[in-house]
């Protein structure tokens, strides 16, 4: 076994210390007794610094020993991967609070989501995981990943503060962390970022002053402040950053309006800073000093804030400063530059009308308040929303007419206003939604005739009209729409005879022309019909034999005759469907057996 070293208490070892000394001084001879030699003195000077070190130099006289050696780092960095990996390790569960992220020490780092890694080192240099529905907190051990340029956590439910820590990501030039609900203050610490190129900490609900020491983040573009519960004033140092060409503020809670300093700042292209009178979002109008034009997503939140109230009714909506407008209710933010792209509220007990401001939301793609009970009339100033892909207004109380406006919605593929009181005919302006898919419209009290011009919607699958009061004949031109699967004009008062172009109709599957006035002979060419499921042609004033070319249509599932005034036999490839519709025709099938319904039960 190995014996411990034996160590003199620190009051005996300095007493030795100094004995020793004092023996050592006193063999040098005094300057009266003669020249000192120059053995005599280095003798002396070597005992001096042994017998005081009783160990060894280094513990007296830490400038005599000799630095230790550095370490070795591994050739292929893969201390500093393992060091990441473990980093993220530990801040998996604490980010991802309720959602998941598939980082487990068992699947290769490379196919982490939201990890970026270097090409060369191998080390992450980017953590990219916006909207991925994150609740936890941003941990601060993410101050480790030493090689981070970017992070972008934005969209998402992440709560606490923003941690002061990651002021130790020296390499960062990009930090989003937009539409969360980070709280309290921001860290001035954030200033020492000095690669910082975007800053964004909008849509939070961030607390306090903007620390003006972020006037010193020299390369800083974009800074996004917006829509916080900020205090005080606007620093006016920011006007300093020569960089920035960025700087959004609006609906933060600062109060006034930016200083002539940042105002007058030079590279700044857009500038919003204030709040709207309502105190929600962004204000419509943009900052007089320079006219900067608002950014779409401040103007698409002034126009929700300016038609809330009148789209609501008595209905509730979480519209308002201290939720992040990703989170409003029905509302869609994206694309770059994001914009509010869908307002989509069905179902919601909506009571107010739709208002014309909507026109505001050019970015919208989607419009859908199916479900509502609101009132008014169509505004014809959605005409200008020139990106629209569906609008869905069914089952509300619209009156009024369809304006024609809406057939400049040239990306429209879906229309839907059935199930509402509207009023007058159809526009023939429809006829130019060239990428229309669906067209609804059953269940008003429309009247005059079926434009000729929907025979110009060739991507239409589904033409719906049933249930209104329109009249004249069923356009031949119907038969164009070679891509049409449903077609169904039923009670209304159409006169006239059946088109026989219907008969190109290839794909379609439900022809429903049941209870209206029409009049001649069922078209033989109805036949061509092979993929026909649904067939209604009941109660009109039909004549004629039954066409035997009905037989090819062998797919039937619903077929209606009845209450017409036809003759002749019923085409006996139809008995497994048409018993019902045979006996309520008093005919036989062509084979002479009679229908099996009509036979008396014993």
């Amino acid at each position: 076994m190995r014996r411990e070293r034996w160590r003199a208490p620190p009051r005996l070892r300095r007493a030795v210390r100094a004995s020793a000394l004092r023996r050592a001084l006193s063999r040098i001879p005094p300057a009266t007794r003669g020249p000192l030699t120059a053995s005599a003195v280095t003798a002396s000077l070597v005992l001096i610094l042994v017998l005081v070190n009783l160990e060894s130099p280094a513990e007296s006289f830490p400038e005599l020993a000799p630095p230790p050696p550095a370490p070795t780092p591994a050739p292929d960095g893969s201390d500093a991967l393992a060091g990441d990996r473990d980093v993220l390790l530990a801040a998996r569960d604490a980010l991802a609070g309720t959602g998941t992220l598939n980082w487990d020490a068992g699947l290769p780092f490379g196919e982490w989501e939201g990890v970026a890694l270097d090409g060369a080192s191998g080390r992450v240099v980017a953590l990219e995981l916006p909207d991925r529905s994150l609740s936890g907190t941003i941990p601060p051990v993410l101050r480790r990943l030493e090689s981070l340029t970017a992070v972008d956590l934005s969209g998402n439910h992440l709560k606490g503060p923003v941690p002061p820590e990651l002021a130790n990501l020296a390499g960062l030039t990009s930090l989003n962390l937009a539409g969360n609900r980070l709280e309290e203050a921001i860290p001035v610490e954030l200033a020492g970022l000095a690669d910082l190129h975007t800053l964004d900490l909008s849509g939070n609900r961030l607390t306090g002053a903007i620390p003006p020491e972020l006037a010193g983040l020299a390369n800083l573009e974009t800074l996004d402040l917006s829509v916080n519960a900020l205090a005080g004033a606007i620093p006016p140092e920011l006007g300093s950053l020569a960089n920035l060409r960025f700087l959004h503020l609006h609906a933060s809670g600062l109060a006034g309006d930016a200083p002539s300093e940042v105002r007058n700042a030079g590279s700044i292209e857009s500038l919003t800073a204030g709040d709207a009178p309502s105190g929600l979002c962004a204000p419509r109008l943009p900052m007089p000093a320079r006219g900067i034009p608002t950014p779409p997503l401040a103007s698409d939140c002034a126009t929700l804030t300016d038609l809330r109230d009148a789209l609501a009714g008595g209905a509730s909506l979480n519209w308002g400063p201290t939720v992040p407008l990703a989170d409003w209710e029905g509302i869609t933010v994206s694309g770059e530059p994001a914009r509010v792209t869908a307002l989509e509220l069905p179902d919601r007990g909506l009571a107010g009308e739709l208002p014309r401001e909507l026109e505001g939301l050019t970015g919208l793609t989607s419009l859908a308040l199916r479900g509502n009970a609101l009132t008014g009339t169509i505004p014809p100033e959605l005409g200008n929303l020139a990106n629209l892909e569906h609008l869905n207004l069914r089952e509300n109380q619209l009156t009024g007419g369809i304006p024609p406006e809406l057939g400049r919605l040239r990306f429209l593929e879906d229309l839907a206003l059935g199930s509402n009181g509207l009023v007058g005919s159809i526009p023939p302006e429809l006829g130019r939604l060239a990428s229309l898919r669906v067209l609804d419209l059953p269940g008003n009290a429309l009247t005059g005739p079926i434009p000729p011009e929907l025979g110009d919607l060739m991507n239409l699958i589904e033409l719906y009209l049933s249930g209104n009061d329109m009249s004249g004949p069923i356009p031949p031109e119907l038969g164009r729409l070679v891509t049409l699967i449903d077609l169904e004009i039923s009670e209304n008062r159409l006169l006239g005879p059946i088109p026989p172009e219907l008969g190109n109709l290839v794909n379609l599957k439900a022809l429903r022309l049941s209870r209206n006035l029409l009049t001649g002979r069922i078209p033989p060419e109805l036949g061509n019909l092979v993929n026909l499921t649904h067939l209604g042609l009941g109660k009109n004033r039909l004549s004629g034999p039954i066409p035997r070319e009905l037989g090819n249509l062998v797919n039937l599932i619903d077929f209606g005759l009845k209450d017409n005034d036809l003759i002749g036999c019923m085409p006996t490839a139809l008995r497994p469907r048409a018993d019902g519709n045979a006996r309520g025709l008093r005919v036989s099938y062509c084979d002479g057996v009679p229908p099996a319904a009509a036979t008396p039960s014993p």
